[in-house]
């Protein structure tokens, strides 16, 4: 029996995330999620050189339905360079691709609000003399931020194959 791996692929804030919490909720889906796989501050890396990748090879041999969601998949060689490794290590998976679309604008309005409810905010610092970033930090600066340039870099190479349709990101409101 073939093995199910689902590829989520999108900028940040296109709604990888969602969906994986949508198949969480199913009542007969069940699959073991690998969210956020090789972000950004670690897309140096290979994809068979990411901390969770021994975790991913054992959790696939036991027949566990998996979905991975990266934004690195973005970048056509790394998606590519992941389905090798997989099947190269595995012979009975059936791998899937999920793809939104390229929405530049789209995507940064989500990342704007994902920040905001996750308590980011500026305030006066007293001390530093400053608007002060309370909130997620990723190398000193606010993650949004970050999120935002990978955003930026990431939808200058993102294509959608021809032989698959995307879905739409959906401006939170």
């Amino acid at each position: 029996m073939k093995k199910n791996i689902i590829f989520l692929i999108g900028l940040p804030g296109s709604g990888k995330t969602t969906l994986i919490k949508h198949y969480h909720t199913h009542p007969y889906l069940k699959f073991k999620d690998y969210d956020d796989w090789s972000t950004g501050w670690k897309s140096q890396l290979k994809f068979n050189e990411c901390d969770l990748y021994s975790s991913l090879i054992e959790d696939i041999k036991k027949s566990k339905n998996i979905i991975i969601s990266c934004i690195d998949f973005c970048n056509k060689e790394y998606l590519l360079e992941a389905e090798k490794c997989l099947k190269l290590e595995l012979d009975d998976i059936k791998i899937k691709r999920i793809y939104w679309e390229n929405n530049l604008e789209a995507s940064i309005k989500n990342i704007y609000k994902r920040d905001k409810e996750r308590g980011g905010h500026y305030k006066w610092c007293d001390k530093r003399k400053e608007d002060w970033y309370y909130g997620l930090h990723y190398d000193g600066n606010p993650q949004y931020q970050w999120e935002i340039q990978w955003a930026e870099k990431l939808s200058k190479m993102y294509t959608i194959p021809p032989n698959y349709s995307a879905f739409p990101i959906k401006v939170s409101k």
